[in-house]
């Protein structure tokens, strides 16, 4: 089966990017490199992964000329391959698979994650989401979107949850001391609540203003927060933390090197990451929090997007309301209480290898993909 795979990109580190690179690897698996085609429309810049990763056509940024480059390339390989499935990783990328797929008689299966779906949708978006034939979701929050508003059937969805490479992300036993140094972490004893992503203005839903809102509630001789990424908001931020007077108690990291993810996920006591949901904001399952499990760090989420599907009957972490602050400094308080903090890291080791491993993602693509002529 010769795939035409799209995406918006596949090199930095955001979370559609990693979704990309996971299932790449794993459709390359399953049918063979030479007939998985891959093309990326960005390419690699100064903040890409520092890992190589072989994409067959790569643009240089997101520019309009790069956009018609990336334009032409696509149909060209189109009549070139004639592929059996064009697969389109962004819902952007949905009208023209589908118009030229109608030209070779390919099939269509379209990625989608969350905000992008409810932030506004160009009609060519719209045009390829209502007539792809079959749609991947991260999570069971963006295909309950679909179903509820009328735009897809459920027999046309199939939920494949991100997945974490268990061997990359996994309880670190080197010397933390050596990468709290590296990043300026002085914790000094103190608890560590963390929070990873790209902390910029477009990511707000991500509770950083409400993160450090909530931990200025918190006894700053136990706790200390790190805030690991960079981004535009973080001057703004760092503002805020002034004005509160925790300076001493809060860390900016910048941006992590892939190669030290795991360790700083696991030296955290716990991960925060509470969105909210609307539009531009909201998440689908979030790749952070998964990553921060498989290194056995508890974790916190919010319960308004697909985020709460990353916890499981409150064994790993909590789920909370976004916008209770009290609730999130109470969650801090629990997931860090030493009573119950072995038992919360082993049973977030053992969910992470248990339900969001690499292996299951990729047998659920096997499935997905053995039974596609049937279902479509």
């Amino acid at each position: 089966m010769k795939i035409l795979y799209i995406t918006t990109g596949c090199f930095d580190k955001g979370g559609i990017s990693r979704y990309s690179r996971y299932q790449i690897v794993a459709l390359r698996e399953i049918f063979g490199v030479e007939n998985v085609f891959a093309m990326s429309l960005r390419g690699v810049e100064h903040d890409s992964i520092e890992e190589n990763f072989k994409v067959e056509y790569a643009g240089k940024g997101n520019g309009k000329l790069e956009q018609i480059k990336f334009a032409i390339n696509f149909i060209w390989n189109i009549f070139l391959l004639k592929p059996k499935i064009i697969l389109s990783a962004h819902v952007n990328f949905s009208g023209m698979a589908v118009f030229f797929s109608k030209l070779i008689g390919a099939k269509t299966v379209l990625n989608v994650y969350g905000l992008e779906l409810w932030s506004g949708l160009s009609k060519d978006a719209a045009y390829g989401l209502k007539r792809v034939n079959k749609i991947i979701s991260d999570c069971y929050n963006t295909k309950n979107y679909l179903i509820e508003n009328g735009l897809r059937k459920e027999q046309d969805i199939t939920v494949i949850w991100d997945c974490v490479d268990l061997e990359k992300f996994k309880p670190y036993e080197g010397n933390s001391e050596l990468i709290k140094s590296k990043y300026a972490i002085l914790n000094r004893g103190r608890k560590i609540i963390l929070t990873l992503g790209r902390i910029s203005h477009e990511a707000k839903h991500k509770g950083y203003y409400r993160l450090i809102e909530m931990f200025s509630m918190l006894d700053k001789e136990k706790y200390y927060l790190v805030l690991a990424g960079k981004g535009n908001m973080v001057a703004n931020l760092k503002q805020l933390v002034c004005e509160k007077e925790i300076e001493e108690s809060v860390c900016f990291t910048g941006m992590i090197n892939e190669a030290d993810m795991g360790a700083i996920y696991s030296i955290a006591d716990v991960f925060s990451l509470v969105s909210e949901v609307g539009v531009g904001m909201g998440e689908g399952i979030p790749l952070t929090p998964l990553e921060a499990m498989a290194c056995g760090t508890p974790i916190v989420v919010g319960n308004q997007d697909g985020s709460r599907e990353a916890v499981f009957e409150n064994k790993n972490g909590i789920i909370i309301d976004p916008f209770d602050l009290d609730a999130h400094k109470n969650a801090i308080e629990k997931l860090t209480n030493v009573n119950e903090v072995i038992e919360y890291s082993s049973q977030a080791r053992q969910l992470a290898v248990d339900v969001f491993s690499y292996n299951r993602f990729k047998e659920q693509h096997q499935s997905f993909f053995n039974l596609f002529d049937d279902i479509c």
